[in-house]
C-alpha cells in the first residue's frame, strides 16, 4: 500500500484521512492536512467542489499550509471545527486561524482570520471557491459588491476572460427545486473558468486580477474573510451512507486508438552529451516522434543538429518547435537554409514567438511559405507554449494552421 501511494502521490505515508461531515442534508469532507473543504454534496449531486484559503507570493507560488491544533465536534447533521494554519515559503511567514460550522438546515460557514509574521510580496491571500464543471451552461444569479443582481449563466464553452466580476454572492441550481447560495465577504471576488488550465471547475477567488500586484504585506497586517453556503427550496434529507456497499455500474467500453506518444529533447549541452547512452532504451520504447526546439534566443544550430542525429538513429520523425525572437522574418529565412540538408524527417513544424504567449499567426504563415518546399508534406501550426487560456484569448483564423498545440 505504501509503494502504491508513493507512485500515486509522491509520498510514502498514507497521510491523514479526510473527515467526513454532515450539515443537515449535505455531506462534505475536510482535509486535516490542507484545511480544504471538498465535495459538498446533496445526495449524489455535487454542489461545491472545494473551498480553501491560498497564500500566494509575487510569482503565484502557493505557500504550503501546515495545519495544527485541530479541534472539532460532530453531531448528527451538524459540526464545528477550529484549527490553526501556518504558511511558510521563502520570505512568507503567515498564520491564519479557521472556523468551519455546519448546521442542520444545510448552512455551512468557513471563516478565516489571518495575520502576517513577516514582510513579503503577495498576489493573493484569502479564499477560493470552486464550482464543479457540470455547472457549465446552467443559470445562476450573481450579486455584485454594490448590491446589484444579474441573472446570467456559467459559460457553456471555455471562457477566455472572467465571466463574473465584482462578486459578492453566486446562487446556482442544485437538484430540482434547490438553489445554492455561496456568499463571500472580506474582499472583492471574481470568477475565472479553470477549464483554461485543464481543471474541471469554475474558481471564484479574492482580489481581482486587474488590481495592482504584487502587494507588500508587513508584520501584523490582518485579513478577515468568510464564505457561507445556504440552501433554499425543498432539500431532501440525506441518508448516512457509511457502511453501505459501493454502487458499481459497468459499461461496455468504446475502443479508442492509443494516442501518439513521443519525447521532448533536452536543449542544454550537458544533457545532450549525456543522453547518447540512452539510445538503446529509447529504441525499445517504439516512440512515434521526438519533439525538438529551435529557439533563436539560444544556441539553436547545435540543438537542431542533435535532434537530427538522434531522430535518424531512432528512425522517428521530428515535431519541430520554432521559437522566434526579435527578427522573425530573417530567422525563418536562416532556418530554411539550415534545413536544406537536414537528414531527419520533420513531420510537423510549430511556430511561436518568444515574446508573445498567444498564437503567432503571421509567422505560422511565413514559415509555411518559406519552409513548405523544404519540408515537403510537413504540417504547420502554432498555438500556445504556456496555457490553453493564451490560445483561447488569441485564437487562430480558420485555415491558418494544420494543427493547434497547447500544453497540459
Amino acid at each position: 500500500m505504501e509503494r502504491r501511494n508513493q507512485i500515486l502521490t509522491g509520498r510514502s505515508d498514507l497521510g491523514e484521512k479526510p473527515l467526513q461531515l454532515m450539515a443537515g442534508p449535505l455531506t462534505l469532507w475536510f482535509e486535516p492536512e490542507t484545511a480544504f473543504l471538498r465535495y459538498i454534496r446533496l445526495g449524489k449531486k455535487e454542489l461545491i467542489r472545494a473551498i480553501y484559503v491560498a497564500v500566494r507570493d509575487e510569482y503565484w507560488r502557493t505557500a504550503p499550509p501546515r495545519v495544527s491544533a485541530l479541534r472539532y465536534v460532530s453531531t448528527p447533521g451538524a459540526f464545528t471545527l477550529h484549527f490553526d494554519v501556518e504558511c511558510r515559503l521563502d520570505k512568507i511567514d503567515y498564520l491564519w486561524t479557521g472556523e468551519i460550522t455546519g448546521k442542520e438546515d444545510g448552512a455551512i460557514s468557513f471563516r478565516m482570520h489571518g495575520k502576517s509574521r513577516s514582510s513579503f510580496l503577495h498576489n493573493r491571500i484569502g479564499f477560493c471557491v470552486l464550482h464543479p464543471a457540470e455547472c457549465a451552461g446552467r443559470p445562476c444569479l450573481v450579486e455584485k459588491v454594490d448590491g446589484t443582481r444579474v441573472e446570467t449563466a456559467f459559460p457553456l464553452h471555455i471562457a477566455p476572460h472572467q465571466p463574473f466580476k465584482d462578486v459578492r454572492a453566486i446562487t446556482h441550481e442544485g437538484p430540482p427545486g434547490v438553489r445554492v447560495k455561496t456568499r463571500m465577504e472580506g474582499d472583492v471576488f471574481e470568477t475565472e473558468d479553470q477549464r483554461n488550465w485543464t481543471d474541471a471547475s469554475f474558481k471564484t477567488y479574492c482580489t481581482p486580477l486587474d488590481r495592482e500586484r504584487p502587494v507588500e504585506v508587513h508584520p501584523g497586517d490582518e485579513v478577515r474573510q468568510s464564505v457561507t453556503i445556504s440552501l433554499s427550496g425543498h432539500a431532501p434529507v440525506a441518508r448516512d451512507r457509511k457502511g453501505e456497499e459501493p454502487e458499481v455500474v459497468l459499461h461496455r467500453p468504446n475502443l479508442l486508438q492509443v494516442p501518439l506518444s513521443g519525447l521532448g529533447l533536452a536543449t542544454t549541452r550537458e544533457a545532450i552529451a549525456a543522453d547518447s547512452a540512452l539510445h538503446p532504451r529509447l529504441r525499445a520504447l517504439n516512440l512515434d516522434h521526438l519533439r525538438a526546439e529551435v529557439d533563436f534566443r539560444n544556441g539553436w544550430p547545435e540543438a537542431l543538429e542533435h535532434a537530427g542525429q538522434l531522430a535518424a538513429d531512432l528512425n522517428v520523425p521530428i515535431i519541430l518547435d520554432v521559437v522566434l525572437s526579435n527578427d522573425p522574418a530573417e530567422q525563418v529565412s536562416r532556418l530554411a537554409e539550415q534545413l536544406h540538408d537536414f537528414r531527419a524527417n520533420i513531420s510537423s513544424c510549430l511556430v511561436f514567438h518568444g515574446d508573445e504567449p498567444g498564437y503567432a499567426g503571421q509567422w505560422v504563415r511565413a514559415a509555411r511559405e518559406q519552409l513548405g518546399a523544404v519540408l515537403g508534406s510537413a504540417r504547420f501550426g502554432g498555438g500556445s507554449r504556456t496555457y490553453f487560456t493564451e490560445l483561447n484569448r488569441d485564437r487562430p483564423q480558420p485555415g491558418d494552421a494544420d494543427l493547434v498545440p497547447y500544453p497540459v
